[in-house]
């Protein structure tokens, strides 16, 4: 019977995909450490959080919002953000699961965290000092319930409902409206590799500069780019900030590039003339080296970095890794791959 399951199982995803569903996050979210590119759309895709030409209004001070609670976060879930990108009416985060960081909290420290995220109250007003620290001490003597908070903590899907939720309320008491803020679930891509990593990463970080927002990724606010940019200014050659992940190992904390922050800043440059001017098919000389190192096609690279997104479905990667993902999910084939033999070594 449980093969049976899981046989049905594995022919509903491959259906699902064929006719355009969606598909259920467990199969695209494993357990493991992966990287994930997510993007969650305003409802009809209204300028919600930007300038309305129809209305005349200007939300841009939402993004503010948006920021903010993207660096709260990052400090209570176990998920590091490595880059983002906000635009007028939808958003971009890439986002690194770490199981391994949540696997070595104490349940102390589990209750701390959520209670942080959803703070206790009594007869409507928050639970403070004595109060606080002992309601803090039975939820850590509960151990079902800490490990299903435990869960939740490295949970991609936690982590999203967290910000559009959040952002979702605000804007709607704002308004003085009820209802839908989002466009549902948020999408998402799993990123096999550096190559896809930093592809994607590109993408995201130009996403102002090819809607005409801004001409240079130094006047990019609300992107990774900016904030990276602004440490690089500041004197720190790492472009290390208080809450994104470092693209290079540095200062002992993890990156998730082989290559410095001055290179992907270089790169990120180059790119970005290139496809402001329209010259799709010349690539910076100083840039074919790097990107051989990490396995892109030089010649290809303006192709990947301009629409990395959209010719892929659940998973960005080398034909190898999504190779391996349809193997996984008992499939032939993955969209996209057709894509990664013409983008990827």
């Amino acid at each position: 019977m449980s093969l049976f399951r899981s046989n049905r199982r594995k022919l509903l995803v491959q259906e699902a995909e064929l006719i355009g569903m969606t598909i259920a996050r467990r199969f695209t979210v494993g357990p493991e450490e992966a990287v994930y590119h997510c993007i969650a759309r305003c409802v009809r895709r209204a300028y919600l959080y930007g300038y309305d030409s129809v209305s005349g209004r200007n939300f841009n001070h939402r993004k503010s919002w948006v920021q903010a609670r993207l660096i709260s976060l990052s400090r209570i879930f176990c998920i590091d953000p490595l880059g983002f990108g906000l635009m007028d009416n939808h958003l971009h985060v890439v986002l690194r699961t770490r199981p391994d960081l949540v696997e070595g909290l104490s349940n102390e420290e589990v209750a701390i965290r959520w209670l942080a995220l959803f703070p206790p109250r009594a007869n409507g007003a928050r639970l403070a000092g004595e109060a606080l620290r002992i309601y803090i001490e039975a939820l850590a003597n509960n151990p079902k319930r800490i490990r299903i908070l435990r869960e939740r903590l490295g949970s991609l899907s936690w982590f999203m409902k967290s910000v559009n939720e959040f952002i979702a309320r605000r804007a709607n008491r704002e308004d003085g409206c009820k209802g839908r803020f989002w466009e549902g679930r948020f999408k998402c891509q799993q990123l096999h590799d550096e190559a896809s990593i930093l592809s994607c990463l590109v993408y995201v970080d130009l996403n102002p500069i090819r809607a005409g927002i801004c001409g240079t990724p130094e006047e990019s606010e609300f992107t990774s780019a900016y904030e990276r940019i602004q440490a690089v200014k500041s004197g720190d050659t790492d472009g290390a900030t208080s809450w994104l992940t470092p693209i290079q190992t540095a200062g002992g904390r993890r990156g998730f590039l082989s290559i410095s922050t001055l290179d992907y800043l270089s790169i990120l440059d180059a790119t970005g003339r290139e496809i402001k001017k329209g010259k799709r098919g010349r690539i910076s000389p100083d840039l074919a080296p790097i990107l051989e190192r990490i396995g892109i096609k030089a010649e290809r690279w303006i192709d990947t970095a301009n629409s990395c997104s959209k010719h892929f479905g659940h998973s960005i990667g080398s034909p190898s890794a999504l190779h391996a993902v349809a193997i996984r999910m008992g499939k032939r084939w993955l969209k996209g791959s057709k894509a990664a033999s013409n983008m990827f070594v």
